[in-house]
């Protein structure tokens, strides 16, 4: 954690006060490094401000590259008004929420929604000159995380992700692709063949996965994802996809345990009160280990917040 912050504070300050100079792909990974941090951090907004990613926007080289820079200056601005606005009235002060804010949230969603329409809509990827599948793969899932992520940053009710269930399976069908194209590593005495990849420094699928696994009530759509985490390349910058996997894994047999049938139908029927709306990860110093510590409402929306901590390996 430390070295996001001082690579950050480092990277991006030569960065911002040298647009006109820096390499584009260089200034372009370091906008993704600067989202992975604010994912991971939880609360740390982008040090970029979205105009400050103008300079990512166009390059010459290829209509992707432009596509790819355009998502993550939207990335960047939505991870921005999580972390520095809509949390604290999602997490901490619900409420009367300010007219300013929900007009923000509503554009970013907009753009987002208009990023989908221009570069991932039917009309464009029928195209003879489409982009590589996994190429549209990468973008669909950024897309799509962010939609909903920009869709549901003000509300305070867990139901509001039953909404967004096609979404959520585009998620997983669009993570297949990309899985299924990484090349496996050799399989170690005890163990099964994972997918080999050099660490990335974009949000590209164990984050998305995660949400699925986590905000998806759809039996079967979140226990695909939970698969997919299982079989994903290990590491992820920081992302570590097995403990994932255990961590959404529990959080969903928690919230089914609610449910009176043995085998829930999809979707299945988990009530506001059972949903675990948070659940804050602390990584032991084995680095097999995490304590967990899941929140929810037992009482309904009206209540008082409950937390309770697990230990969790993997």
């Amino acid at each position: 954690m430390a070295s996001f912050n001082e690579t950050g504070h480092c990277g991006l300050q030569i960065l911002v006060r040298n647009a006109d100079v820096v390499d584009k792909d260089l200034a372009r990974a370091f906008a993704r490094f600067d989202l992975q941090a604010s994912v991971f951090l939880g609360l740390r907004p982008p040090l970029l401000a979205s105009n400050s990613l103008e300079l990512v926007y166009h390059s010459p080289r290829k209509a992707s590259t432009h596509e790819d820079g355009e998502l993550a200056g939207l990335m960047n601005a939505l991870f921005s008004f999580l972390r520095t606005k809509a949390d604290d009235y999602r997490y901490r002060v619900p409420g009367s929420i300010p007219l300013d804010l929900l007009i923000e949230a509503k554009t970013i969603e907009r753009r987002l929604h208009e990023f989908r329409e221009n570069h991932l809509g039917k009309e464009i990827t029928s195209r003879s000159t489409r982009m590589p599948s996994v190429t549209e793969a990468h973008l669909r899932v950024r897309c799509l995380t962010g939609t909903i992520l920009a869709a549901t940053s003000l509300h305070a009710e867990e139901a509001i992700y039953d909404q967004f269930t096609c979404d959520f399976l585009g998620i997983v069908d669009a993570a297949s692709e990309i899985l299924s194209q990484v090349p496996m590593s050799p399989v170690s005495e005890g163990s099964s063949p994972r997918p080999s990849a050099e660490i990335s420094l974009d949000v590209a699928v164990i984050h998305p996965l995660y949400m699925t696994a986590s905000k998806c009530r759809s039996s079967l759509i979140r226990r695909r994802a939970i698969e997919l985490l299982r079989t994903a390349p290990s590491l992820e910058a920081a992302w570590d996809a097995r403990s994932y996997a255990n961590i959404a894994e529990r959080l969903m047999q928690l919230e089914e345990a609610c449910l009176e049938e043995q085998q829930p139908t999809d979707p299945a029927v988990v009530p506001e009160w059972c949903r675990i709306h948070s659940a804050d990860i602390y990584p032991q110093n084995d680095g097999k280990l995490a304590k967990v510590v899941f929140r929810y409402r037992p009482n309904g929306m009206d209540g008082e917040w409950t937390d309770f901590s697990e230990m969790i390996a993997w």
